[in-house]
C-alpha cells in the first residue's frame, strides 16, 4: 500500500486531457454531419458527458436541444431535452430552474399521454423537492407516480416508484419505511427480470443496515450487490458499490480490504475515462486515511483532490475537497490552516440550496471552534448546523446538532443552557430508539408480505398450468373422439357399399376397422390414466397450499406475540421506574426543605423535581394505556348530573387558565340531564382533552366548552384558539408516543400517549369522538357519548311498548 500514492499521482497525469476531450470531440464531429432529430440526440449526450464535471457546459447543450426541438415542433424531443435542463440545472443547484424545467416536460408528456415520459417527470420533480427538502412535496410527486405505473400495471416503474419512496424515507431517517419499499422495489424489479436495478436495491438496503450499525447484514447486501454488477459488466455503476463496501471494512477494521476495494474502484473510474469518478475515489481514499488517523497520507490524497477539482466548473465539488481539506488539517492539529479552508467552503456553498452539505460543514466549523475554545464562533455555527438540520426535516441530523451544542454549553461551564439541550436529546434519543424498534416490525411484515406475495403468484402459476394442461387434454380427447367416429361412420360407408359389391372382401375390411377402433379405445383409456394423475397432483398442490396457509397462520401469530412482548415491555419499564422516580423526588423535597439553598441550587432542584414529575407523569400514562389495551372488563356506570360533573370539573382548571391569561366560555346544558356512563372513563377522557386545549392555546386567547345533547347522545365540544393540527397528522394523531409539531405554549411536558388513551376509552364507552382543526385557527373535538347504555335502552324500550299496549287495550 506504500506505492498508492505515486500509482495514482502517475495515473491521473497519464489519463489528462484524453477522457473528456476525445468523448466530445467525437460528438462535435458526429453533431456535425447529423440532420436535426440526430442533432437533439447528440446535443441531449453532449450535455449528459458534461454533467458531473462542467454544469454550465450541460446546461447550454440542453438548452441548444431545447431550442431545436420548438424549432422542429417536435413536442417529445422538447420534453427529452427540458428534463435534461432540468437535471442540469440541479447539478449547479439551481433549483427554481430545475423545477420550471421538468413540470413544463412533465405537461407535454401528459398531454401526449407518453407513459415513460410523465412517469420520470413525476420522479425528477420529487428528486428536486428532495434537493430543497420539501419532503412532503416530494412524497406527493414520488406516490402520484407509483400510482401512475399501477393503474398501467408497469412492473419495473412500480419497482422504480418503491425505490424513490425508499430513498426519501432513508433521506428522512425513517428507516422501517425505506427499508419496507426497497423491499417492494427489489421483489418487483425480480419479477420484471430487471438484475441491475435489483443490485442497486440490494445497495440500498446495505445502507440502512450500515446505518443501523449492523455490519454483517450491511457486508452481506454490499457484497451480493457488487458480485451482481460485476458479473452484468456494469463498471461505471459498479464504484460507488465498492466505495460502500470499502467504508464497511474499514468500519470492521479490515484496512487491507478496504484500500484493495478503493484502489478497485480508481482503476475502474480509470479504464472507463471518468474524472468526476476519479475525484470521487481520491475523496474516499482521503476520508479512509483520516479514520485510520494517518493525516499526512490523506493531506496528500486531499491536495490530489483539489487539483483535479479546479478543472471542474462545479461549486459543489470544490466545496466539498475544501471541507475535506479542513478535516484532514483538524486532525493533524492544524486549526488555523483548518479553518481557513472552512470558510472557503463556506464562501461556495453560502448561494446553495443544498443543506445537506451546509449541516456536514456547519456542524464541523463549530467542533472545530469547540476544540480551540473559540465559544461565540462555535456557538453561532452550531446553531447555524441546527437550523439547517430542522429544514431537512431528518431526526439524526437534529440529534447530532443538538448534541454539537450541548457539549459546547457543557464545555464553558453553562450548565442551565446545557440541561435544556440535554433534555431535547433525550427526546430525539426516545424517537430515534423508537424508529430502530418500528425497523424491526417493519422488516418482519415487509418480508411477509414479499413471501406471501412470491407463494401467492406461484400457486397462481401452477394453477394456470394445469388449467392449460386440462384444456389440452380434453381437447384432445375430443379430437381423438371426433376421429373415432368419423372413422366409424366411414367404415360403416365402406361396409355397406362393400357388401354391396364384394361382401368377402367388405367382411375383411370390416375386421380391419374393427382392431383400429380397439386401439383408439385403448388410447382413450391412456387418456383416462393421465386424468387421473392429474387429479392426484390437484389434490397433493391442495394439501401443499394448506401446509402454506398454516405457515402464514403462524407468522401472524409470531407477529402478534412480538407486538404483546413490546407492550408487556414498556409496562414493566414503566412500573419499574415510578418508585425511583418517586424516591428522587421525595429526596429533592427533602434537600429543599434543609434551608441552606441559594437561588441557584433552588432553580436546579425545582428542575429535577420537575423532571421526575414528568417521568412519573409517563409511567402512569403507560400503565394506564397498558391497562385499558389488556382488560377485558366492561365499563362500571353510574348516574350522574351532567352539569354538575362538569362545574365540579371545571374548579381544577381555574388557576390554569388565570396563570396563561386564558378565558373559558362554558356553555352547560339548558336543561338537567342524568347520564349513565363510567364517570372514571369521562372524566379521563376530559381532561386529557381539556388539557390539551389549554397546553397549545397560546396565552390571552379563548377556550369553549360547550354542552348540548340529542335524542340519544350528550354532545360535548372542546374548541381552542391555538395552532390547530393539518390534515396529515389528523391521521396519526391517536397513535401511540404521537407527537405533532405543534409544540406546548408555555413550556408544558407533552408524552405523545394522552390521545391513544382517550381513543382506548372512547371506544369502551362505545362513544364517537370526531376533530375538526385548521392550521392557525385553532382545534375542536367533539364527543358523543350515548345517553343510556345498550340494557337501559332495551328496558325504555319495553316500557314504551307496555304504555302503548295500555292505552289500546292490549295486553303485552
Amino acid at each position: 500500500m506504500k506505492f498508492l500514492g505515486l500509482y495514482i499521482v502517475i495515473s491521473i497525469a497519464t489519463m489528462t486531457g484524453w477522457s473528456q476531450s476525445r468523448t466530445s470531440d467525437s460528438l462535435h464531429k458526429s453533431l456535425q454531419l447529423a440532420n436535426d432529430t440526430s442533432k437533439i440526440d447528440l446535443m441531449i449526450n453532449l450535455s449528459e458527458h458534461h454533467l458531473g464535471s462542467n454544469p454550465d457546459s450541460a446546461i447550454y447543450w440542453s438548452s441548444e436541444a431545447v431550442r431545436l426541438s420548438q424549432k422542429i415542433l417536435d413536442d417529445l424531443a422538447e420534453a427529452r431535452s427540458l428534463n435534461q435542463l432540468g437535471r442540469s440545472y440541479s447539478e449547479k443547484v439551481d433549483h427554481p430552474s430545475a423545477l420550471s424545467a421538468h413540470s413544463k416536460a412533465l405537461e407535454i408528456y401528459r398531454s401526449a399521454e407518453h407513459f415513460k415520459g410523465v412517469f420520470n417527470s413525476l420522479v425528477f420533480v420529487g428528486d428536486v423537492h428532495q434537493n430543497k427538502s420539501l419532503l412532503e412535496d416530494a412524497e406527493h410527486y414520488y406516490s402520484d407516480a407509483l400510482e401512475y405505473a399501477v393503474r398501467h400495471e408497469r412492473m419495473r416503474y412500480i419497482a422504480e416508484g418503491y425505490n424513490a419512496l425508499g430513498g426519501l424515507a432513508y433521506y428522512k431517517g425513517d428507516h422501517a419505511e425505506a427499508l419496507k419499499n426497497y423491499i417492494n422495489a427489489a421483489h418487483h424489479y425480480e419479477r420484471a427480470g430487471n438484475k441491475i436495478e435489483s443490485a442497486l436495491v440490494d445497495n440500498n438496503i446495505g445502507n440502512i443496515y450500515q446505518v443501523q450499525g449492523d455490519l454483517e447484514n450491511a457486508l452481506k447486501y454490499f457484497l451480493k450487490s457488487t458480485s451482481q454488477l460485476t458479473e452484468l459488466g456494469e463498471e461505471s455503476l459498479l464504484i460507488e458499490k465498492l466505495y460502500n463496501l470499502s467504508s464497511v471494512y474499514l468500519s470492521m477494521g479490515k484496512k487491507k480490504e478496504s484500500l484493495h476495494h478503493l484502489i478497485r474502484a480508481f482503476d475502474i473510474s480509470k479504464k472507463i475515462k471518468d474524472k468526476g469518478k476519479i475525484l470521487s475515489t481520491l475523496l474516499r481514499i482521503n476520508e479512509a486515511y483520516i479514520e485510520l488517523e494517518n493525516y499526512d497520507r490523506g493531506l496528500d490524497f486531499a491536495q490530489k483532490s483539489l487539483a483535479l477539482a479546479k478543472e471542474f466548473n462545479n461549486p459543489s465539488k470544490l466545496a466539498e475537497v475544501y471541507k475535506q481539506l479542513a478535516t484532514t488539517y483538524k486532525g493533524g492539529g492544524k486549526y488555523n490552516l483548518s479553518i481557513q479552508y472552512f470558510k472557503d467552503a463556506e464562501k461556495i456553498i453560502a448561494d446553495l440550496e443544498n443543506y445537506e452539505v451546509k449541516f456536514g460543514l456547519y456542524r464541523d466549523m463549530a467542533l472545530t471552534y469547540k476544540t480551540i475554545k473559540n465559544y461565540s464562533k462555535a456557538l453561532h455555527y452550531g446553531k447555524r448546523s441546527l437550523q439547517v438540520a430542522k429544514k431537512t426535516h431528518v431526526s439524526e441530523r437534529i440529534y447530532k446538532a443538538t448534541e454539537t451544542l450541548y457539549e459546547i454549553f457543557r464545555q464553558q461551564n453553562d450548565y442551565a443552557t446545557a440541561l435544556s439541550y440535554l433534555e431535547m436529546l433525550t427526546a430525539y434519543r426516545d424517537s430515534i430508539h423508537l424508529e430502530n424498534k418500528a425497523l424491526e416490525i417493519g422488516k418482519l411484515q415487509a418480508q411477509y408480505e414479499a413471501e406471501k406475495e412470491k407463494q401467492k403468484l406461484a400457486l397462481l402459476q401452477k394453477d394456470k398450468d394445469y388449467k392449460a394442461r386440462t384444456t389440452l387434454a380434453t381437447q384432445k380427447v375430443i379430437r381423438n373422439a371426433f376421429i373415432v367416429g368419423f372413422l366409424f361412420a366411414f367404415t360403416m360407408a365402406v361396409f355397406i357399399y362393400g357388401n354391396y359389391k364384394r361382401k368377402s372382401k367388405a367382411n375383411l375390411l370390416l375386421r380391419k376397422k374393427n382392431n383400429e377402433i380397439l386401439l383408439q379405445k385403448k388410447e382413450l383409456l391412456s387418456q383416462k390414466d393421465k386424468l387421473s394423475i392429474l387429479n392426484n397432483e390437484i389434490a397433493h398442490q391442495k394439501e401443499r397450499i394448506s401446509f402454506q396457509n398454516e405457515i402464514l397462520f403462524n407468522k401472524n401469530r409470531e407477529l402478534k406475540n412480538l407486538n404483546n412482548e413490546k407492550d408487556n415491555l414498556l409496562s414493566i419499564v414503566a412500573h419499574d421506574l415510578r418508585a425511583p422516580l418517586n424516591r428522587s423526588k421525595g429526596l429533592a423535597e427533602l434537600i429543599k426543605m434543609d434551608g441552606t439553598l441559594n437561588k441557584s441550587q433552588l432553580k436546579y432542584l425545582k428542575m429535577m423535581v420537575s423532571v421526575c414529575d414528568e417521568g412519573i407523569g409517563l409511567s402512569e400514562d403507560l400503565l394506564c394505556l397498558h391497562s385499558i389495551a389488556q382488560s377485558d372488563a366492561e365499563p362500571k356506570n353510574e348516574k350522574m348530573n351532567v352539569n354538575a360533573f362538569f362545574e365540579e370539573f371545571l374548579q381544577g382548571y381555574y388557576d390554569k387558565l388565570q396563570k396563561k391569561d386564558q378565558k373559558l366560555h362554558f356553555q352547560p346544558l339548558d336543561k338537567e340531564l342524568t347520564l349513565i356512563t363510567d364517570p372514571k372513563y369521562l372524566i379521563r377522557i376530559i381532561d386529557n382533552l381539556f388539557s390539551n386545549a389549554i397546553k397549545f392555546t397560546f396565552p390571552g386567547k379563548n377556550i369553549f366548552l360547550t354542552l348540548t345533547e340529542s335524542y340519544r347522545s350528550l354532545i360535548i365540544s372542546i374548541k381552542d384558539e391555538g395552532q390547530g393540527i393539518s390534515e396529515e397528522e389528523q391521521k396519526h394523531m391517536f397513535k401511540k408516543f404521537q407527537k405533532l409539531s405543534a409544540v406546548p405554549t408555555s413550556g408544558e411536558h407533552s408524552t405523545g400517549l394522552g390521545l391513544s388513551i382517550v381513543e382506548n376509552l372512547v371506544t369502551k364507552l362505545n362513544a364517537n369522538i370526531k376533530v375538526k382543526s385548521q392550521v392557525g385557527v385553532g382545534t375542536e373535538i367533539v364527543l358523543e357519548v350515548d345517553k343510556l347504555t345498550k340494557k337501559t335502552s332495551i328496558l325504555n324500550l319495553n316500557n314504551q311498548f307496555k304504555k302503548l299496549g295500555n292505552n289500546q287495550g292490549l295486553k303485552v
